[in-house]
């Protein structure tokens, strides 16, 4: 997005509404989850896509990772 903004593309940026409001994930975490054993049906690589390798958690999926920054 920021390509995009500092680019012009979209013309002068003059307001910006951004959502950082607490949902279902977890937030305010100080420390990684334990590590666990990945799932057969899950594929850790595939799912890390371009993101540092870490160990698994099952916090982080299915819907959990939104909460780690």
């Amino acid at each position: 997005m920021r390509k995009i903004v500092w680019s012009g593309e979209i013309g002068d940026v003059t307001e910006v509404h951004v959502s950082a409001s607490p949902g279902t994930h977890p937030t305010g975490l100080q420390a990684p989850p334990d590590e666990a054993g990945v799932p057969s049906t899950l594929d850790w690589d595939l799912w890390l896509g371009d993101a540092a390798m870490r160990p698994y958690a099952k916090e982080y999926t299915p819907y959990n990772w939104r909460g780690f920054f």
